[in-house]
């Protein structure tokens, strides 16, 4: 074998350039002449129709409130765009019309919209959601013709409605077809919802770009039945009379809204026509105030669209006043469940019922269940085997571990070793407080107050001095005087968040005190834990629960955090001992209803304020975490439309 040299390695090197060097150049060059290409909109100018966007955002919507007692109605006052006035004129006549948006009922007929909720839906995901019960009306959308618009009938044709636009929701609306039976005192609406509407002659192609897409639209004939065939980016269409559309293979649709044939034979016939993303069918009895379902698409009926007309006619005459349109809740789990971030579209069932196509509803959340926790106080109950800690964050920002309650030995505030104390002696005599032991104090009753933790830890009766540890803060060295009162040491000042609470010292073993928890002055009141965000933790009306089998303690929201609220917003929070064990459990009670999460050891609910209960009962023992937000957790709904101007 011979023996590779440096000239070999030399022209493999070079050889492999070569091939490389050729490929790169040819790949380089293919990318030229792709980018080179020009596009179907570079080679003939694009009719792009104008996009107007308007949107609204109904705020302050509260848990388990309907959209309709919070916010009854959009008008152009809200929307101006999408809902403002507008003129149309016939060959009888011309009159204004306003539109709106109602989501609450009009007494006889009510519209019951949706509401914020918090639990699981038909999947078992717990979260917060615009939830409609299936079959109820989601909203009403209107539409009022002030003088009535009216129109000829000719062999049952509304002649002067049809090839008709309104602009509805901000979209360019056509009239294909208005028929009507008086002697059923029906009337019959054909509407397509327009991305684009032109005139191009026999034989003519143009472009036109809508929505991201491009539509190469081409009038292949029109015969002497002013019959019209279309080729549409390459797909033929069958022949198509005036008032007939074709459903497109991207699911647009096309329509011919007017023929105008060229008889004398000196010009192209013209064909006016549209293109658009819905098309609806209405019937309804006009001579009624009662909803039809008698609706459906260009694909197949809608089951949840409603809609009424009301009119009147006069000889071979007929005045539309009001056309009204209703969508009735329905998804694939039946009741429709709108997640936080989400649309109300994406989630129907029948999504073309929601006419005109350029609207949605956006549901914006509470920001619970995790979506925002910004802003958030937690408070977490965790189980010690015996008992419970708290965690807990002060008004100041400042944080506390404290041992809560335990069944070890006997039932009681505290742990196994010292008792927590939030009762006041009933006088200035009773000592209760006993070396070791904890004591909240509270800077002033109400949701202003400050609350501290402290622990008892000595006295030195030579320099007159007493010792406590702030749990979270440190030592604290108060001096004190004598009183000359029978059995009494002395009486101290301990100033806590700027409060001053007289401290009461006894002379029997380890000098026991009484503390002025509250700092008002006098014996006999208590001190509830005020956490950031101002809410109240009561944990009850007495310290002694050694024969107690349960303790309710209670979570209390002030009335004036509270939207619209005369009365506190209180949940209960029970421990139940078995033994030397203790569990805890959250009673469902109002707005709250605690729900299994899918792994059904995790159990959630929420509050009207916004306050998150989660229980963990991934332990023998359950674990409580409440998200706590610093203002009232309120819901919005966006309602969004894509208003586009077409020619």
């Amino acid at each position: 074998m011979r023996k590779t040299t440096g000239d070999d390695i030399h022209h493999l090197i070079r050889d492999f350039l070569k091939v490389n060097i050729t490929l790169f150049v040819l790949i380089f060059v293919l990318v030229l002449v792709g980018l080179s290409q020009p596009t179907l909109c570079e080679k003939t100018p694009c009719f792009t129709p104008k996009i107007v966007p308007d949107e609204y955002t109904i705020t302050g919507l509260q848990l388990n409130e309907n959209i309709g007692e919070h916010f009854p109605t959009a008008t152009n006052v809200h929307l101006s765009q999408a809902l403002a006035d507008t003129l149309i004129r016939t060959g009888e006549g011309a009159t204004k019309y306003s539109q709106y948006l109602r989501f609450s009922g009009d007494g006889r007929d009510p519209v019951e919209s949706g509401a914020g909720f918090f639990g699981r839906d038909r999947r078992g995901v717990v979260n917060d959601y615009l939830h409609f019960n299936a079959r109820d009306d989601i909203y009403e959308y209107g539409v009022v013709f002030e003088k009535g618009l009216r129109s000829a009938i000719d062999s049952n044709n509304l002649i002067d409605m049809l090839d008709e636009s309104l602009s509805l929701l901000g979209n360019t609306v056509y009239v294909v077809a208005a028929t009507v039976d008086t002697g059923a005192r029906k009337l019959t609406l054909k509407l397509i919802d327009t991305l684009l509407v032109d005139i191009l002659a026999e034989g003519q192609d143009r472009p036109y770009a809508v929505t991201g897409k491009t539509y190469d639209v081409k009038v292949v004939v029109v015969d002497v039945n002013a019959q019209v065939k279309f080729r549409v980016n390459g797909y033929e269409t069958k022949p198509l009379r005036r008032g007939e559309i074709v459903v497109l293979p991207d699911k647009t649709i096309l329509g011919v809204a007017e023929v105008l044939l060229n008889e004398a034979g000196e010009g192209p016939d013209l064909v006016k026509f549209y293109i658009g993303t819905n098309f609806l069918e209405a019937t309804d009895k006009y001579s009624d105030s009662e909803f039809s379902y008698d609706v459906q698409s260009s694909r197949e009926p809608l089951h949840t669209a409603k809609v009424q007309f009301i009119a009147s006619t006069d000889g071979n005459t007929l005045t539309l006043s009001e056309m009204k349109f209703r969508l009735e809740a329905s998804s694939k789990q039946g009741d429709v469940y709108v997640p936080a971030g989400g649309s109300l579209r994406e989630q129907l069932l029948e999504p073309d019922a929601m006419f005109p196509g350029n609207w949605d509803m956006v549901y914006d959340g509470f920001g619970i269940g995790g979506a925002k926790q910004d802003g958030r106080v937690p408070l977490e109950f965790s189980p010690t085997g015996d008992g419970f800690q708290l965690h807990f964050t002060n008004r100041q920002g400042v944080k506390y571990t404290i041992p809560l309650l335990s069944a070890r030995g006997q039932f009681m505030f505290g742990d196994e070793r010292r008792v927590l104390w939030f009762i006041e002696a009933p006088d200035a005599t009773t000592y209760p407080i006993a070396r070791g032991d904890l004591f909240m104090t509270v800077s002033q009753r109400g949701e202003q107050g400050v609350t501290n933790v402290l622990s008892y830890e000595g006295i030195d009766t030579a320099s007159k001095r007493i010792f406590f540890q702030d749990r979270a803060v440190g030592q604290k060295e108060v001096p004190y005087e004598s009183t000359g009162s029978a059995g009494q040491e002395g009486v101290a000042q301990l100033t806590m968040a700027g409060q001053t609470h007289t401290v009461y010292i006894g002379m029997g073993s380890g000098n026991p005190i009484a503390v002025d928890l509250d700092g008002d002055g006098a014996m006999g009141g208590k001190a509830d834990i005020v956490f950031s965000g101002g809410g109240l933790l009561n944990l009850g009306s007495t310290n002694d629960i050694s024969s107690a089998m349960s303790v309710t303690t209670r979570l209390i929201v002030p009335a004036r955090l509270l939207k619209e609220a005369t009365a506190d917003e209180s949940t209960d929070i029970v421990f139940t001992r078995s033994g030397s064990s203790v569990d805890i459990d959250v009673p469902n009670a109002g707005d709250l209803q605690l729900v299994a999460a899918p792994d059904r050891d995790l159990l959630l609910g929420q509050t009207k304020y916004g306050t998150l209960f989660q229980i963990n009962r991934r332990k023998t023992t359950g674990q409580l975490f409440v998200d706590f937000p610093q203002k009232q957790a309120l819901g919005s709904v966006t309602i969004k439309v894509q208003g586009r101007i077409t020619r």
